[in-house]
C-alpha cells in the first residue's frame, strides 16, 4: 500500500482529484514546517479513513479549510490518499497507532483532552 502524490487541500483540487471511492488519507502542513509532538516532530496534522467517498469526506472534515485555506491556524495544508477498501483501512490504523507511539500523541488536527497551543511548532 502507499499514498498518492500530495496535494493542496483546497476546493479545486479536492473536486479534480480526490477519490470518490473509500480511501486512507494524511493531511500535513503545506509548509511542511514541523508540529512538536511530546516526543518528536512531524509535518502531520491528521488522519482519517473514508468508506464511502474521500471526496465528500474531505468536503465535510475540512469545509472550512476548502473555504479558507489556513482556517484551523495551521496555515494551507495538504492531502495525499491510498484509495481502497478495508486493506487501506488496516494499514491507516497502523499508521496512526505508530505515529501515536512514535510521537506520544495523536496528530494536533485529531481531539485531545490535553490538546494546548504549547503543543504546537
Amino acid at each position: 500500500m502507499q499514498f498518492d502524490d500530495w496535494q493542496a487541500l483546497d476546493d479545486e483540487t479536492v473536486s479534480r482529484l480526490a477519490p470518490d471511492g473509500p480511501g486512507a488519507v494524511q493531511l500535513s502542513r503545506g509548509n511542511r514546517s514541523l508540529v512538536v509532538y511530546p516526543t518528536g516532530k512531524s509535518a502531520m496534522v491528521f488522519y482519517f479513513y473514508a468508506s464511502r467517498s474521500v471526496k465528500d469526506a474531505l468536503r465535510k472534515l475540512f469545509a472550512d479549510e476548502l473555504l479558507a485555506p489556513g482556517a484551523r491556524g495551521e496555515g494551507p495544508l495538504l492531502f495525499r490518499c491510498c484509495p481502497g477498501g478495508d486493506p487501506a483501512r488496516t494499514w491507516l490504523e497502523g499508521l496512526f497507532g505508530d505515529f501515536v507511539e512514535q510521537f506520544g500523541r495523536a496528530p494536533i488536527l485529531h481531539p485531545d483532552d490535553d490538546d494546548d497551543d504549547d503543543d504546537r511548532g
